[in-house]
């Protein structure tokens, strides 16, 4: 969850060039997306690189980042002094305010330990360790959590966790961690209306669904997918046989995909089939005229039971051909 944050702090660092030295210290000067700016005015913060502090370690040079109002972003080190960044040690990344947002452990460039997260208010949010399995893969436990008043939600990997987002000032979903993986139901908000349940079995998911205000529930991901008769074969050959190209569309040379989207109920049978993003001149209609033709599928299954699962799949208009 974290890793990615701090990749793309480095690979700000690989795309900048240096504008100014002084002193064996060199300065960039970047935009909000990460991009090199001309000017020190143009600057959304600047990154620092300094010398090795020869009381602390020779042989790690000081990394230093900037808000443009000058408070501190990141103090970091590296064993490297140019643009091929090797973090060693411990990385802090800071709030604009100048609380603490992060902090991260890296041996030779590559993030290990603890990972430690503050709310914006210096609350404690959470605690997660990276380690090396025998293979080489890295595996990643959720240890800690807190909410923003302070209130522990989870130690030492079981109890509740909050995921927020990139800014740590909201939640994005909340559900049980148990030894330190997600398990279980988890939940987000997608708007007032609808909930999104995303169940969790030994921390992978296993399946996505919508929950609606009138107790409706559809799935969007299931153990086990709706199939057409014949798999996809069977699907292309239904298509081809009973497209019928709209004669505005070979007027005006109109080719391209329509996404349509369906429910699969539990019986096979297909409902709401709309069109969600179309080419015009027919050709969404048709696409929809076809779907309504289509036999029934097998359902989706999950937990053993068949369940309604939402689909959305292309059909592609071509001229000279059917699909």
């Amino acid at each position: 969850m974290l890793k990615p944050i701090l990749i793309t702090i480095t690979g700000i660092l690989l795309m900048s060039t240096v504008f100014a030295q002084k002193n064996d210290s060199s300065v960039y000067y970047l935009n909000k997306k990460g991009a090199v700016v001309n000017t020190k005015d143009d600057a959304d913060y600047k990154m620092v690189f300094l010398p090795p502090d020869s009381i602390i370690d020779k042989s790690l040079f000081i990394i230093k980042g900037y808000y443009k109002s000058g408070k501190l972003k990141l103090l970091g080190y590296s064993k490297t002094n140019n643009l091929n960044l090797k973090f060693q040690g411990k990385v802090t990344v800071f709030f604009p305010d100048g609380h603490k947002m992060r902090i991260t452990n890296y041996e030779n460039g590559e993030m290990i330990g603890d990972i430690i997260e503050y709310y914006p208010n210096g609350m404690f949010y959470n605690r997660e360790t990276i380690t090396k399995l025998a293979t080489g893969e890295e595996k990643t436990s959720l240890q800690d959590c807190s909410d923003s008043n302070g209130k522990v939600l989870a130690k030492n990997g079981n109890g509740t966790w909050l995921k927020l987002n990139s800014e740590l000032t909201k939640v994005k979903e909340e559900g049980p961690v148990i030894n330190g993986i997600e398990e279980g139901e988890w939940h987000s908000r997608k708007s007032d209306s609808v909930e999104i349940i995303t169940e969790y079995k030994n921390g992978k998911i296993v399946s996505v669904a919508s929950l609606y205000k009138s107790g409706e529930k559809i799935y969007s991901y299931v153990e086990k997918a709706p199939e057409f008769p014949g798999g996809s074969e069977g699907f292309s050959k239904f298509i081809g046989s009973n497209v019928k190209y709209p004669a505005e569309a070979k007027k005006n040379a109109v080719q391209g995909k329509v996404m349509i989207s369906f429910v699969v109920e539990k019986d096979g049978s297909l409902s709401e089939i709309k069109t969600i993003k179309g080419i015009g001149s027919g050709c969404d209609e048709e696409a929809v005229i076809v779907m309504k033709l289509s036999p029934k599928w097998e359902p989706g299954i999950h937990n053993g039971k068949a369940v309604r699962v939402l689909l959305t799949l292309p059909i592609t208009f071509l001229l000279g051909k059917k699909k």
